[in-house]
């Protein structure tokens, strides 16, 4: 595991220091990076036994996998089918989540408390887009309401998942800042920053599995 945990922080450097460089450079490495993280989860559900909980994080990591692949080919052109693929991205996620066995239990004060909270984002953040989403106005309502609820849920996991959850949130409001209300500097770096180490998270958290 360590040697590919190397190998995942090697091609995330070498990433990140493409970026300002050829397109296809940009594309290859970043989509070796979710390789080798889905290559990790792999590893971690055989580890042990092929856990529901695992097999969804990994599904989870191969629709990123195919999001990512839309969004760099044609930001523009490919931008509903890469907020598709990350709606089921989410969706897997909260599967994952709700087969995940916690002691806390689906509904806590925690989980209520963490819903609330990242629904009252969710509506000050569609409310502040509002007007700039055009046709995009209902699907990204629903992006945004179960992207909240995966990152709710990811509490029952721990708190390295909530984290890995918050991290997963400020890459998508970058890409949505820079998308609907003004261009970034530096975009791709912020984003891959905050990305990368999300799906990482949720990919080692097979790990930490009970067996």
């Amino acid at each position: 595991m360590e040697i590919l945990i190397c190998i995942i922080a090697i091609a995330f450097i070498t990433h990140l220091m493409n970026l300002r460089y050829q397109f296809i450079k940009v594309v290859i490495t970043k989509s070796l990076i979710m390789i080798f993280i889905i290559a990790l989860s792999v590893w971690a559900n055989i580890d042990k036994m092929f856990p529901l909980y695992g097999i969804f994080i990994s599904v989870a990591l191969i629709t990123s996998l195919v999001g990512d692949i839309f969004l760099v080919l044609d930001g523009t052109k490919f931008f509903l089918h890469g907020l598709l693929s990350f709606l089921f991205t989410h969706l897997f996620y909260i599967i994952a989540f709700l087969f995940f066995s916690s002691s806390i239990g689906i509904i806590s004060v925690q989980t209520i408390v963490a819903l609330i909270v990242f629904c009252m984002l969710a509506v000050i953040f569609y409310l502040v887009f509002y007007k700039k989403l055009g046709k995009m106005k209902i699907p990204v309502l629903i992006y945004i309401s179960i992207m909240a609820i995966m990152a709710s849920l990811s509490i029952r996991v721990s708190w390295l998942a909530f984290a890995g959850a918050i991290s997963f949130l400020v890459s998508d409001m970058e890409l949505a800042l820079n998308k609907f209300y003004k261009p970034i500097p530096h975009k791709s770096i912020i984003n891959s920053i905050f990305y990368f180490p999300a799906q990482f998270i949720f990919a080692l958290s097979i790990f930490l599995l009970v067996n």
